[in-house]
């Protein structure tokens, strides 16, 4: 639903624009379309940062342009020609047919190819919404004469005041919304990419100012100066904000979003400085602001294609080898996201140059269209890299490289939008322009700021966002839970450790008790003592208490010896008044030699469950007589299980003879040799 009602916008923006080119043409003596390299780009506009500078030399024309537009259209149309309105409307249709298919396949597809898509809509839509408002924000400067003083220290000092006036009401309404989570972490994504358009507005007209300063003899030096002046600023303000203002937020949502609100402001608009600095440094020019100044020609400077293409794959084996490493060398948090953005904005920002370049040098569109086109191939191309990272992110790779991916998935969108931005700022122009009712076209520019966000706010807030917060939650316990799972399976690989004796007398005693009250999982293992010389003896015991599942485990393992007289008389009686488990253990004895007997007896008595068991084992003997009696009784009231196990006794010699006791269980004690344990 957001995906189509924000491509029919698009389109009426297209539809729009078409308008207004098919308006202009007929009052324009030169052929319709020709090399974007010999026309100058859309003045004021250096990737859509000066809304305020935009199209108001034209305010005068309405009435002529009004009068002749169906003229001229149909006038076109006579001759064959196609006018550039005509093509945007046809690509704004084919864009929609396409692509709207595309996107709505890729959300609703399982796996990660959803969770990045979503990601995408998401910051797309946020950045739409802070083009609006920047838009309207810029046309109020410039309607009320802001930033129209005539001197550029004070229009420099005039646009610091306002971007930290935003940034400071942006703080006060985060901590007004603090008690809700979606409508807080949905306002800090806009509003932080509102601030950091007004930012980049701001340090641009710094930057040109100082690139043109009289006593500057190397502008090109002051456009670099300018952004270590940045980064100083920006450091300055930001220890000031953490002393004064987030080091005293208690709520840990609020101060989350907030930081992550400032991180993002300081990486996007620094990557845009350096970005600015790098591209006077090819020009020999710096963009200019202002509509009637003379553009440089990126086209015309030699050898501008290898450094901007060097310039972007630098970067892009830069951000491919620091990204996944950066952990390593810093363990702050918030100095490693800010590292990731910057890299990843620097890579978004170089791209952007390298195709604008690209489209201006070889593409023979101009105007709109040229724009709508390449917003077009870079959003294919960005649905494209989806796709690609979806499938390494399905190898299961690290933590790190999935949060490394979700600030490239930002980039990504950023680069989309960010290339329909100029699109967007030029139909909020053409409105402001032809719908105005004073104030330099404000008032239809406010009506569209309130009236979008209405229509693009419920859903966005309501199915995108939502979804896509709850993505990230799951993804965060999963890396939670697979971090306990590493640490749990280390635990037991060192516990584990086996008891081997071999000699004159080896024993080994193991008792375990265990009790898992989640889960309800019992263990008790019983290890072997194998002895080999005069006399070894083993005597295991094992109680084990369950109290979810009152299960009861009793393993019995065997003596064997060799050599004179051994013997092993082993009783054990349990008793478990909370959970009704039993446990008796007896062992053999064996012989060998002259006589050998073995008498065992366990009385288990369990007040609560009444469970008993009571286990005779066989005595075997090979010579003169050989006799067994076994006897077994094992009661359980609660859950009506028998065991009686079992086990040999194997003697060789002159004579063995094994008598086996029975044992008899009596309703408050058992009798034996080896009394119940109470």
């Amino acid at each position: 639903m957001l995906c189509c009602s924000r491509t029919v916008c698009a389109i009426l923006i297209l539809h729009v624009q078409g308008i207004r080119e098919d308006v202009h043409l007929e009052v324009v003596d030169a052929p319709a379309l020709q090399p974007r390299k010999a026309q100058h780009k859309e003045p004021g506009h250096d990737h859509g940062h000066h809304g305020h500078h935009g199209h108001h030399g034209h305010h005068g024309h309405h009435g002529h342009h009004g009068h002749h537009g169906h003229h001229g259209h149909h006038g076109h149309h006579g001759h064959g020609e196609v006018s550039e309105g005509d093509l945007n409307n046809a690509l704004g249709l084919l864009v929609t047919a396409v692509m709207v298919p595309s996107v709505v396949y890729m959300a609703l597809t399982e796996g990660a190819v959803a969770v990045m898509t979503l990601k995408m809509i998401d910051v797309f839509v946020s950045i739409f919404l802070a083009v609006l408002w920047y838009s309207v924000w810029a046309q109020a400067l410039d309607t009320f004469g802001v930033l129209d003083n005539g001197c550029a220290i004070v229009n420099t000092i005039m646009s610091v005041i306002a971007v930290v006036f935003l940034y400071a009401a942006a703080n006060r309404i985060a901590f007004y919304l603090r008690g809700t989570k979606t409508p807080l972490i949905t306002f800090g994504s806009c509003a932080g990419h509102f601030i950091a358009f007004a930012g980049i507005g701001m340090c641009n007209m710094a930057q040109f100012q100082l690139s043109k300063y009289p006593g500057n003899s190397i502008p090109i030096t002051g456009s670099f100066l300018f952004c270590v002046g940045i980064v100083v600023v920006f450091v300055c303000v930001s220890l000031v904000n953490n002393k004064v203002w987030l080091g005293a937020v208690e709520h840990h949502l609020l101060r989350e979003v907030l930081q992550e609100m400032e991180l993002d402001i300081i990486g996007l608009v620094l990557t845009y400085c350096v970005t600015q600095a790098f591209r006077h440094l090819v020009a020999g020019v710096f963009p200019p602001l202002e509509e009637h100044q003379a553009k440089e020609h990126l086209a015309e400077v030699p050898h501008v294609g290898v450094e901007l293409a060097a310039w972007l794959v630098s970067w892009v084996v830069i951000g491919c080898v620091l990204l996944p490493r950066v952990h390593t060398f810093c363990h702050n948090h918030s100095i490693i996201h800010l590292v990731k953005v910057s890299v990843i904005m620097l890579v978004a920002w170089s791209y952007l140059e390298y195709f604008d370049w690209f489209f201006e040098t070889y593409g023979h569109t101009e105007g709109s269209f040229g724009h709508t086109l390449f917003a077009t191939l870079t959003t294919f191309a960005a649905l494209t890299l989806l796709q690609l990272m979806a499938f390494v992110d399905s190898r299961g790779w690290s933590k790190d490289f999935r949060e490394t991916r979700n600030i490239g998935i930002t980039g990504v969108a950023l680069t989309a939008a960010w290339s329909w931005e100029h699109c967007y700022k030029e139909a909020f122009d053409v409105v402001g322009e032809r719908y105005q009712v004073g104030y330099k076209g404000l008032v239809p520019k406010l009506f569209l700021a309130l009236v979008l966000p209405c229509f693009m706010l419920p859903p966005y807030v309501m199915h995108i966002k939502t979804r896509v917060i709850r993505n990230e939650e799951a993804e965060a316990e999963d890396m939670l839970d697979a971090g306990h799972k590493n640490a749990d399976e280390v635990e037991d690989l060192q516990g584990r450790e086996d008891s081997k004796g071999a000699g004159h007398e080896d024993s080994v005693e193991e008792g375990a008790g265990h009790k898992d009250s989640n889960e309800g999982a019992a263990l008790a293992g019983l290890r072997q003592s194998i002895t080999t010389g005069h006399e070894d003896s083993v005597e295991e015991g094992a109680g084990h208490k369950d109290s979810n599942e009152g299960a009861a485990l009793a393993g019995l393992r065997q003596s064997i010896t060799t050599g004179h007289e051994d013997s092993v008389e082993e009783g054990a009686g349990h008793k478990d008044s909370n959970e009704g488990a039993a446990l008796a253990g007896l062992r053999q004895s064996i012989t060998t030699g002259h006589e050998d007997s073995v008498e065992e007896g366990a009385g288990h008595k369990d007040s609560n469950e009444g469970a008993a068991l009571a286990g005779l084992r066989q005595s075997i003997t090979t010579g003169h007589e050989d006799s067994v009696k076994e006897g077994a009784g094992h009661k359980d009231s609660n859950e009506g299980a028998a065991l009686a196990g079992l086990r040999q006794s194997i003697t060789t010699g002159h004579e063995d003879s094994v008598e086996g006791a029975g044992q008899k269980e009596q309703p408050s004690h058992a009798a034996g040799p080896a009394t119940a344990a109470s």
